[in-house]
């Protein structure tokens, strides 16, 4: 699901969206490891 995502969002101008790419990829990954350890 995540690479799905990602490859949305590849193709959707990278460079341009890149520090909003950085924050969701942040958020998503700290949302999962708020789920596996809880």
């Amino acid at each position: 699901m995540l690479q799905l995502f990602l490859m949305k969002l590849t193709l959707n101008d990278f460079e341009n969206d890149k520090t909003i790419l950085i924050i969701i990829l942040k958020n998503h990954c700290y949302e999962e490891v708020c789920v596996l350890s809880n």
